[in-house]
């Protein structure tokens, strides 16, 4: 191996450590979103049920719900899956891109994506939101390493729509990135035998519904993933201009401005300030001129482009707070064009040399913004749970309720009537009572209307209106 490729196959891992580091600093608050899917959602799926149809990214609480069987409950765990699928995303999307470029183009776009201060900022919360952007490459190099052998077989084919399915029951936005794919995985067979392509449209297809009807398979009562599955957060779908013109707003701030959407602070986004902007813009260009003259590039140029036109018409129709979360799919098709840019890159004259510096601005930016978006990681965020905040940390706090639940009996009170997340609490006191083999006594909750004592568990608790 070069020096070179030794280099390059380093970077990946430097990437994913900077994301351990960034996660790290962020763990003196969580958010009420965190706790819904990486504790309270999870433990109503360890009691085969979802807690409403709304929480229905049941692949991403089947991971955790996996992970805390096996290595045990502790409330930071979702953080050390996400570093994990960082690690494994970057290194399939490291693989794609040195095949298609050669490492010495590949090296701008692979640092491009790793340090996107967006998917950073979403990648270090205890949710599912911006998943989609880590589990893409990995359907990606899937699909390239199939269609590279003539003898893959079907579960090989097979293999990136499982993924992807699954990548899709973590978090809606999926979506956005499945015609891109499934276009790519059809022009990479166009070769191939009708038979052949017949067969792998069957592999995939299967492999595809899989996953969905294993959950409806689990879930004591199904239809309640059959009423929220694929939906999110998101309203219903309304194509007016004051909506269009509300969520487009608040959409581009995320990306130009400041991150503060629902969920979402980011001191530093990804296109903050005029040369980042440019840089992607003249990215832009050289992948329209080369998609223009050559034809190798013009479905390249229409893949990358289309999870953005696709979400760019959803996201901002469609009611529900917007923001970063929703429009992950808009930065995973801008560094795609970018990486498209980078193709017919070249080093020998200097307008050349001068083109490849625009280029590098980008991530010469995302570096240059870390370190500042690292300091405020930490700030104090309005959507913080205050059942958390009684010690220096949420770990903390949460150990102060399982040693309380274990010698005095645990008795949940709130005095905000209609307002009580009871829910969030009981789950992490009660998964940590459960998966660490302590023993703890009954749970009880205060209704704050009639104050009544209630014991509480997972199926008494679905019957209380004022528990959602």
């Amino acid at each position: 191996m070069s020096r070179r490729a030794g280099v390059y196959w380093a970077v990946p891992a430097a990437l994913s450590a900077l994301l351990a580091v960034l996660s790290l600093r962020s763990t003196g608050q969580i958010r009420y979103e965190e706790l819904a899917e990486s504790v309270r959602n999870v433990w109503w799926l360890q009691n085969r049920t979802l807690y409403d149809p709304v929480s229905s990214n049941i692949a991403w609480y089947g991971a955790l719900l996996g992970s805390y069987r096996i290595f045990g409950f502790w409330l930071g765990a979702a953080k050390v899956l996400r570093v994990a699928l960082q690690l494994g995303s970057l290194y399939a999307l490291a693989a794609v891109l040195a095949r298609w470029l050669g490492y010495a183009r590949a090296f701008a776009p692979l640092l491009v994506f790793g340090l996107s201060p967006t998917f950073l900022t979403l990648d270090t919360l205890q949710a599912s939101f911006g998943v989609d952007p880590q589990v893409v490459p990995i359907v990606l190099w899937l699909v390239v390493s199939a269609t590279s052998r003539p003898s893959s077989g079907p579960l090989r084919h097979g293999a990136p729509w499982l993924v992807a399915m699954l990548g899709w029951l973590s978090f809606p936005t999926m979506v956005f990135s499945l015609p891109s794919l499934a276009l790519t995985h059809a022009l990479r067979l166009r070769a191939a035998s009708v038979a052949s392509i017949v067969r792998v449209a069957g592999a995939a297809a299967v492999a595809f519904t899989l996953p969905f009807l294993a959950s409806l398979l689990y879930l004591r009562d199904p239809s309640l993933l059959l009423k929220g599955a694929f939906r999110g957060g998101g309203h219903d779908f309304s194509p007016t201009r004051a909506l269009f013109e509300y969520n487009l707003g608040a959409n581009l701030a995320d990306l130009f401005s400041r991150g503060s959407s629902y969920h979402f602070q980011l001191e530093y986004p990804d296109l903050s300030g005029i040369l980042p902007a440019l840089s992607l813009a003249f990215a832009f260009v050289l992948a329209l001129v080369g998609a223009w003259r050559s034809r190798r590039l013009r479905w390249p140029f229409v893949i990358s482009l289309l999870p953005f036109v696709l979400a760019f018409v959803v996201v901002d129709c469609s009611g529900g707070p917007p923001g970063a979360r929703r429009t992950t799919a808009w930065l995973l098709s801008a560094y795609a064009v970018y990486a498209l840019a980078w193709k017919g890159a070249a080093f020998a004259s200097w307008p050349d040399r001068i083109a490849v510096a625009l280029l590098v601005i980008l991530p010469l930016h995302h570096a240059a913004v870390f370190a500042p978006n690292f300091i405020h990681i930490s700030d104090p965020t309005p959507w913080g749970e205050e059942w958390f905040s009684h010690g220096p940390n949420p770990a903390a706090s949460l150990e102060r309720y399982v040693v309380e639940a274990q010698t005095t009996g645990l008795t949940l009170r709130c005095e905000r009537l209609g307002s009580c997340r009871y829910a969030e609490i009981y789950a992490a006191v009660a998964a940590a009572c459960f998966y660490r083999k302590l023993t703890c006594k009954p749970i009880l909750a205060i209704d704050p209307r009639s104050r009544a004592s209630i014991r509480v568990t997972t199926l008494l608790w679905e019957t209380y209106a004022w528990a959602h």
